[in-house]
């Protein structure tokens, strides 16, 4: 177990619309390698993968992180950033957010979605 623990996260993919979805969600260690648990205050990278079902345009992506209870007690989008993905029918993409873990002890799930925004 690592020093300072926070949490555990069951990473997890999502859902989309019919032009574009995401296939993954997970987060990254200092390493690059896949973590299932995070320690507070550490930093962190969250990848969203995205998968092109048509060509879209101006598409935000977003990633939550929830309790055991569902509620969502983190999360950011490409909106906040004014940051959109374009795409080409059958484009994965990975978008990484850099992330300080900010989470108590606990269980939590993380998971994203995507919209094309117009």
């Amino acid at each position: 177990e690592r020093q300072g623990q926070a949490g555990d996260i069951q990473p997890g993919g999502e859902f989309g619309g019919e032009d574009v979805r995401v296939d993954d969600v997970f987060v990254l260690d200092e390493n690059g390698d896949r973590a299932l648990a995070v320690a507070f205050g550490e930093p962190y990278r969250i990848v969203a993968r995205i998968r092109f079902l048509n060509d879209c345009v101006h598409v935000n992506a977003a990633w939550r992180i929830q309790n055991e209870r569902g509620v969502v007690v983190t999360g950011h989008n490409t909106l906040f950033d004014d940051t959109f993905v374009d795409g080409k029918k059958g484009d994965v993409v990975d978008l990484e957010f850099e992330w300080t873990c900010n989470l108590t002890t606990g269980h939590y799930a993380i998971g994203g979605t995507v919209a094309q925004t117009y």
